[in-house]
């Protein structure tokens, strides 16, 4: 679960994989699914800042579970009631089993959506 749009997430992830000897981790194969915080196809447009924390984000899942399925949820901005959201919508799917974010913020600040909910990866 991160911030804003990232095109390139699914070809990076692919040279992450590879680097590493792991098998593809594909849309089409169903290895990677990625949607907006509401749980559509309606991605948020790219910022390059949350592009890179995205990536360490989704290859760090990839690296301590190579063999789960990858569920990117991206919140259309940084602000605590989009991420909120996404956490939520991330809660949602089937089959999800962890949530994964990783962004600051002081606790009278963050949503009761954020607090109470931690994306997930699922086998």
């Amino acid at each position: 679960m991160d911030a804003y749009g990232y095109p390139n997430l699914e070809r990076d992830l692919g040279v992450y994989r590879s680097q590493f000897g792991l098998p593809a981790c594909t849309v089409s194969n169903g290895c990677l699914t990625i949607k907006d915080q509401n749980g559509g196809n309606k991605l948020p447009r790219f910022n390059s800042g949350w592009a890179d924390e995205t990536a360490l984000d989704v290859d760090a899942v990839s690296a301590a579970c190579p063999d789960c399925k990858i569920l990117v949820v991206q919140a259309t901005t940084a602000s605590l009631s989009d991420l909120g959201t996404a956490v939520a919508t991330a809660a949602k799917q089937p089959g999800v089993a962890a949530i994964s974010n990783s962004y600051g913020g002081g606790i009278q600040q963050t949503p009761a959506t954020a607090r109470t909910t931690t994306t997930r990866a699922s086998r």
